[in-house]
């Protein structure tokens, strides 16, 4: 069984945090369609104009868990160095490296995508964010490192997160793991995964799963799509339970916090 929180190296920055998850920037689907969504919880309030599914939190969680260095710029944006072949190798499946075409299908959608965030706080007060996209832009670095199989030179990515989501990300409550077990997951077990990680303990009993399906995004009132996230889950069982999530009898468990 693996412990997401105890298998992650030591990281220059978190993969993500707390209200990330909890306000569902990223849709709990790998084929998101763009979307309006206005989300709202206990912990916030999230505003998405975009096309932002699970896919795009591997890639984004890829290149904060895997950056070699990283500085802030002048205007407050953050600039991450990361090797490519390593995000695409964390977003891929079964060893195959994620496609480089597809990989930048989604950097655009994560430059395109606009959130506004409201973060409920202790203290009542509620900060607005505007995210004018996550992602700024990537580019080559002059730094590169030798591709052994054909001795070539391998440049390293500069990319450039927004100063808002790294304001985030830096000073919201950080979570680390490794984002590549999560990419076997279909959209809704990622999710739910990355939901129940939001949490220090498990609720005597465990949660509900239907409650627990509702707060990372899905309908519960359409039956149709409700069977669907079951049957998803279900086929998704034993990959799940290795990460430490059992679910069983409509209830849900996170053996490492029992």
């Amino acid at each position: 069984m693996i412990d997401l929180r105890k298998i992650a190296k030591k990281q220059l920055f978190p993969t993500s945090n707390v209200h990330i998850s909890r306000l569902i920037l990223f849709e709990s689907t790998r084929r998101p369609k763009y979307k309006h969504r206005d989300f709202k919880t206990s912990w916030g309030r999230a505003e998405v104009k975009g096309k932002l599914g699970q896919v795009h939190a591997d890639l984004i969680e890829a290149i904060t868990s895997n950056a070699i260095d990283g500085y802030e710029t002048e205007e407050g944006d953050l600039i991450v160095l990361v090797d490519p072949y390593v995000i695409r190798k964390s977003m891929g499946k079964d060893g195959t490296p994620y496609s480089q075409s597809t990989l930048m299908d989604k950097v655009e959608d994560l430059k395109s995508a606009v959130i506004t965030l409201h973060i409920n706080r202790d203290d009542n007060e509620t900060p607005y964010f505007l995210l004018d996209g996550i992602l700024v832009r990537i580019e080559p670095s002059k730094r590169s490192v030798i591709n052994k199989l054909n001795g070539k030179k391998r440049f390293f990515w500069k990319v450039t997160l927004t100063k808002t989501y790294k304001e985030i990300m830096m000073t919201d409550i950080p979570m680390y793991y490794d984002p590549h077990l999560l990419v076997g997951l279909s959209g809704v077990s990622q999710g739910l995964v990355r939901h129940i990680y939001t949490h220090k303990g498990t609720p005597n009993g465990g949660w509900f799963l239907d409650n627990l399906l509702e707060r990372v995004g899905v309908d519960i009132g359409n039956s149709n799509e409700l069977k669907n996230r079951h049957r998803e889950l279900k086929k998704d069982a034993d990959l799940l339970l290795n990460l430490g999530i059992n679910i069983e009898n409509g209830r849900v468990v996170n053996t490492k916090t029992v």
